[in-house]
């Protein structure tokens, strides 16, 4: 495994033909590194156990995929590799956003987790119509890399009864959560309601954003349920406290997951709940970083009390996971946020 801080380009590539236009010219000298000892090829290497050879020709063909996308429609599809480099690149906002997005693609590319409810025809359509694309600029993709996706859709009908299913554990299990007064103040009463009544799981999916959160991070439902609450609270606080906060490990990982479905994170939740657009910026594992990222935590842990009570802390799953953690009394985090600003 690749433990330096850059992962060398694969300089071994199919033949096959590439586009002359202006387009993929500054697609193709896009970075997707960002400084520090721990950047986005690395990050993307360990967390899948990717050779550094593989993990930059995943790279170069999603760097494909963004290019169709952007000229054929954004119904193209990737193979589940080139899948997991979008959906990780979306959790640098900046990076995806504005530095590929606004500057060199001209326009937002939307993605979307597949949650069920799409046919799995339609899915296999969509993947075939992007191969065809591929094969017009591209020539011939390489069939290691351009699996087909696994198609999730069900027929109507099982559809509608594992949603229901899913619908009423889902209610069984918010009903059992403990819960405490909560401190909003009356300006913020309307946004908070918004927030706490958002959404994350649409009605018609049988893969929805609870059972993918569970999943992925190996889970129990009911304490995936609990981390989308505190969610739901870590975002209020970005909302209304004015400064940076930080989320937990397990409520961040909520947050990736959001994220990853770009519609209903930065249009439904960001600017019609929100009203306002809260990027991601993963750390660059510098000790500064995390020196000044610590501090942070210890806020967010305080502002979390005097509006919510005591976090969460080791409650569902086996063993029982930690959902924010203990406060550090050792850390003072207004004196070091001080020196961070000075």
């Amino acid at each position: 495994m690749q433990t330096s801080t850059a992962i060398a380009r694969s300089t071994e590539h199919a033949a096959s033909t590439f586009p002359s236009d202006e387009l993929w010219e500054k697609l193709s000298h896009f970075e997707f590194d960002q400084p520090g000892p721990h950047p986005f090829s690395i990050r993307l290497a360990v967390e899948n156990a990717w050779t550094g050879h593989h993990t930059w020709d995943v790279l170069e063909e999603y760097r494909k995929l963004l290019y169709l996308i952007a000229t054929v429609g954004n119904d193209l599809i990737g193979s589940p590799d080139i899948d997991i480099a979008w959906r990780l690149h979306l959790i640098y906002s900046e990076s995806y956003r504005k530095n590929l997005c606004m500057e060199v693609l001209g326009k937002f590319i939307p993605h979307e987790c597949h949650d069920g409810s799409e046919p799995a025809d339609v899915t296999m359509k969509r993947f075939q119509k992007t191969l065809q694309a591929y094969r017009a600029a591209f020539g011939e993709p390489p069939a290691t890399l351009w699996q087909a996706p696994m198609a999730k859709g069900l027929p109507l009908l099982q559809r509608w009864q594992v949603t229901r299913a899913l619908a009423q554990e889902t209610k069984r299990i918010e009903k059992s959560f403990l819960t405490t007064p909560e401190n909003i103040p009356a300006q913020h009463q309307l946004r908070w309601r918004n927030i706490r009544d958002f959404a994350l799981d649409k009605p018609n999916a049988t893969y929805p954003f609870s059972r993918r959160l569970a999943e992925e991070n190996d889970w129990t439902l009911a304490h995936a349920l609990l981390v989308i609450r505190e969610y739901k609270r870590f975002m209020y606080l970005c909302a209304t406290s004015g400064y940076s906060v930080t989320p937990s490990l397990d409520v961040d990982e909520a947050w990736h997951l959001h994220q990853e479905n770009t519609d209903s994170y930065w249009e439904e939740f960001c600017k019609k709940t929100l009203g306002k657009l809260f990027g991601h910026s993963p750390g660059n594992g510098s000790k500064e970083d995390d020196f000044k990222f610590e501090a942070v935590y210890e806020r967010t842990l305080h502002d979390y009390t005097q509006v919510f009570g005591p976090p969460p802390r080791e409650v569902f799953g086996t063993p029982p996971r930690t959902v924010w953690g203990i406060a550090n009394p050792s850390i003072n985090w207004a004196e070091r946020l001080q020196e961070a600003v000075a």
